[in-house]
């Protein structure tokens, strides 16, 4: 390589001294040429890990993925497969996008306010109270769809090519939405128009003016002046000075008069409600109230309500409820397979639910321990348990979960704690049969083992890995960015490696060897 030209205005050196210059200039060249080389051939390739957490990592996952962390884990991407798609990524706690393979994908942001969920005939997108869009397919190729936001649009489409378009509460025309067949509304509280089934109501400054016509159906409503409405076989109503005078029979389509159902009220002094045998009684509405049926043995008192709470239905099978608010309370309703038990509530719960396939048990002391265990057919065995604010530990067919420390003193809200777990929690350690993953804060310290390789990795610093070739075992390490790197076997000297920065290097590619054999890993089963 030629030595450089002297600049314009420097003095050129002697005879004698020329060609010292030139040696000296072509070994400098030399040097800066290797170095450049040995640099290239350090660096770690795109197919290696990289892990220089908090900043930045890129490395293998227990089970043969590829993951990508940064920014102590504000941005992750994770790949079940090696060169797979993305089953897993976020921004958190802005963002998070979930697609596991054969299941819908979900899409939490702004937890918990915002959500997506779209499947092979269902997408739904909320932000909640903002807007709301949904759209179902019908098996036979229609499309219904609805979007509802604020300040009161609401738009709704149709298969048979029906729409529905409203802007409360200026006008609107919507079908099908609640207990409405159809509704028109202008200016609303000024006119409305409802229909169901057969009848339609109108409505103007609702609720003062009202009527109804249709098949079987008539009233009228003056509020709170007087009120009359006569629906054939289903209800005739009337009051007089609302809420003061009621009166009501309900279910008249009933096959027997023990169905039907009388009630009358002066409120809020008396009221009475009576169904065949069974007779209710409301005094200072609605704070005081018994009900009883002598033909089933049923009873009930409220003494006052909410506070003292006593229920008996007269069957074994039935509800019992006793409750004196907040010592204590207890439900038990045997047909239902549910028993809960309460003292001072809100803090302490003990419950156990049985159902066709399985049992549900919780026992809570809020905030300070949560402990639910459930039993299912299918789904296997599956327990959680919390002791705030140290830990909390997941068990289920598939593997168990622990991590410390624990931000939430309330109910469990997995949604809402993976958008921020990475901001607090000092240790995780995941298992699933023989892969075990752990993570420090931050990801300073790692672990990916599964039946094939153990890799550790200590940010910058330090990372190990370990697996077989063949018969042997190896043990891989690399030190401060990949710089120092040597393999080492069990009956061989050791192996320097070229570096490879930044490191540690390893492949992303898993050995497919069976595992080295791991004395000081912790049992397989629960994790304690």
């Amino acid at each position: 390589m030629p030595s450089v030209a002297p600049l314009r205005h420097r003095r050129a050196p002697s005879r004698a001294t020329r060609p010292t210059a030139a040696l000296a200039g072509g070994r400098g060249a030399r040097a800066l040429a290797a170095a450049l080389v040995c640099a290239l051939a350090s660096c770690a390739g795109l197919d290696d890990d990289r892990y220089l957490a908090p900043v930045y990592s890129e490395h293998s996952v227990a089970g043969g993925g590829r993951q990508i962390e940064a920014l102590g884990g504000m941005l992750i991407s994770r790949r079940d497969e090696l060169d797979g798609p993305v089953r897993f990524a976020g921004v958190r706690p802005l963002y998070i996008q979930e697609k596991p393979e054969g299941r819908p994908r979900t899409t939490d942001f702004l937890t918990p306010l915002g959500r997506a969920y779209e499947s092979e005939n269902e997408y739904t997108w909320a932000l909640r109270p903002i807007a709301r869009f949904s759209r179902q397919r019908d098996p036979d190729g229609g499309t219904r769809w609805s979007w509802l936001s604020l300040p009161g649009f609401y738009f709704a489409g149709f298969p048979d090519g029906r729409m529905s378009r409203a802007w409360f509460p200026i006008a609107g025309r919507v079908r099908g939405l609640m207990t409405w067949d159809d509704m028109l509304f202008v200016l609303w509280p000024l006119f409305i128009r409802s229909t169901h089934g057969s009848y339609t109501n109108y409505h103007v400054l609702f609720p003062v003016f009202s009527w109804t016509r249709g098949e079987g159906a008539s009233g009228w409503r003056v509020w709170p002046i007087y009120g009359t409405k006569k629906l054939d076989g289903i209800a005739d109503r009337w009051f007089f000075l609302w809420p003061f005078f009621q009166h009501q029979t309900n279910n008249q389509k009933a096959t027997r008069d023990e169905n039907v159902e009388h009630h009358w009220m002066l409120w809020p002094l008396f009221g009475v409600t009576k169904q065949g045998s069974r007779v209710s009684y409301m005094f200072l509405w609605p704070f005081f109230g018994y009900a009883k049926d002598p033909r089933t043995g049923f009873w009930a008192l409220d003494a006052p309500w909410p506070i003292v709470r006593v229920q008996r239905t007269g069957e074994e099978d039935g509800i019992h409820r006793t409750r004196f608010w907040p010592v204590y309370s207890n439900y038990e309703y045997a047909s239902e397979g549910v028993a809960s038990r309460w003292f001072l509530w809100p803090f302490f719960n003990d419950r156990k639910q049985t159902f066709y396939d399985g049992t549900k048990e919780q026992r809570v002391l809020i905030p300070f321990y949560h402990d639910y265990e459930s039993e299912t057919e299918y789904g296997g065995k599956t327990r959680y348990r919390k002791v705030w604010p140290f830990f909390q530990s997941e068990t289920r067919a598939s593997g168990t979960r622990w991590s410390t420390p624990v931000i939430n003193p309330l109910w469990r809200f997995p949604r809402l704690e993976r958008q921020w777990d990475w901001t607090y929690q000092l240790y995780t350690k995941a298992r699933d049969g023989r892969r075990v993953r752990e993570r420090a804060w931050l990801g300073l310290y790692r672990r990916e083992k599964d039946e094939d390789e153990d890799r550790r990795y200590f940010s910058v610093f330090w990372s190990n890995r370990r697996y077989r070739d063949g018969d042997a075992a190896v043990s891989e390490t690399s030190l401060l960015f990949g710089l120092v790197r040597w393999r080492s076997r069990e009956s061989d000297s050791l192996e320097l490696l070229r570096p490879s920065i930044p490191g540690p290097g390893w492949p992303v590619q898993r050995a497919t060897a069976p595992p080295v054999p791991d004395l000081l890993a912790l049992p397989e089963g629960e994790l304690q």
